[in-house]
C-alpha cells in the first residue's frame, strides 16, 4: 500500500499544507493513504483544554477551544472557496462540537483519563484530515476524510481497511487520522 504520513510541521499553516497537497499530487507512485498528525500545536491546547476541563475550570478550557476553532477556521478559508469552503465549515463545526461534548464530559468526571487523550488526539487529527480533503478536492481531486467518530473509540470494530481498499479502487485519496496508521497497515 502506498503511504504517505505527514507530521505536524508539514501541516501547521495554509502554505504548508499547499506545499503538501502539491506533493501529493505530483506523486507518481499511485493514490497514497495519507495519514495526518493534528495541525501544529493543536494536541498539545486540546490536551490542555481536556486537563482544565477535568480540573473544573471552563473558562479556560473553551478559550483555549475557541482559539483552535478560530485558527482551523482560518486556515480551512484560505485554502477553500464557495461550496467546498461551506461544507469545510460545517464539517469543522461539527468536529468542533465534538470536542466541546468531550470537554464537558470531562468536567463531569472530572478526570483526564488516558483514553480521553487519545479521543482529544483524534480530533485533532480529524480537523486536520478534513481541512486537508478539502484543499485536495479545491485542486480537483477526489478525497475522502475517515474521521467518524467511532474510530476515535474502537477503530477495530470499522471495516476502515475494506473502506480505505475501496476508495483507492476508485483513485479516491484516503485521508486518516495518524493515530490509524498501525490499523491500516495490520490489516490483510
Amino acid at each position: 500500500m502506498n503511504t504517505l504520513e505527514l507530521k505536524s510541521g508539514e501541516i501547521q499553516s495554509a502554505g504548508t499544507i499547499r506545499r503538501v497537497v502539491e506533493s501529493i499530487l505530483g506523486r507518481e507512485q499511485g493514490t497514497p493513504v495519507v495519514f495526518v498528525p493534528a495541525m501544529g500545536l493543536t494536541r498539545k491546547q486540546l490536551l490542555e483544554a481536556g486537563r482544565k476541563a477535568a480540573d473544573q475550570d471552563m473558562v479556560v478550557a473553551t478559550t483555549l477551544a475557541e482559539g483552535l476553532r478560530t485558527y482551523h477556521m482560518q486556515v480551512a478559508r484560505q485554502l477553500t472557496s464557495g461550496e467546498n469552503w461551506s461544507g469545510t465549515r460545517r464539517r469543522l463545526g461539527l468536529i468542533f462540537q465534538d470536542v466541546t461534548d468531550l470537554l464537558k464530559g470531562l468536567h463531569l468526571l472530572g478526570e483526564m483519563s488516558p483514553r480521553a487523550e487519545l479521543v482529544a488526539s483524534f480530533y485533532g487529527q480529524a480537523l486536520a484530515a478534513t481541512i486537508l480533503v478539502r484543499s485536495l478536492k479545491e485542486r480537483g481531486r477526489e478525497a475522502r476524510a475517515l474521521v467518524e467518530r467511532n474510530l476515535a473509540i474502537d477503530p477495530d470494530s470499522s471495516p476502515l481497511a475494506e473502506e480505505v481498499r475501496g476508495l483507492l479502487a476508485k483513485g479516491t485519496i484516503p485521508v486518516l487520522p495518524r493515530g490509524l496508521a498501525g490499523t491500516i497497515s495490520a490489516s490483510p
